[in-house]
């Protein structure tokens, strides 16, 4: 709970108590909602962005996973 009394959020409802303060409590209640609608949206394309590069991949191919598996380098590997 201490979280959300610390927020920038929690100083809205003050902002209303005060003299003349309902519109700026508006207008931050606003600015909340924007800042969150374009945190999520842009959140929500890269994410979407990551999927279809994901989905873009060439698929592995049998001989690869074989040789995936087979290629570890050793010490003595470097040396040669």
């Amino acid at each position: 709970m201490s979280v959300v009394q610390g927020s920038a959020g929690a100083a809205i409802p003050v902002l209303g108590k005060m003299p003349g303060g309902q519109p700026a409590q508006d207008a931050a209640e606003s600015a909340m909602v924007t800042a969150a609608r374009i945190t999520t949206l842009s959140a929500a394309g890269i994410i979407l962005l990551g999927l279809l590069a994901t989905i873009a991949l060439p698929p592995m191919r049998p001989q690869d996973e074989e040789s995936a598996g087979r290629a570890v380098p050793t010490p003595e590997a470097a040396l040669e």
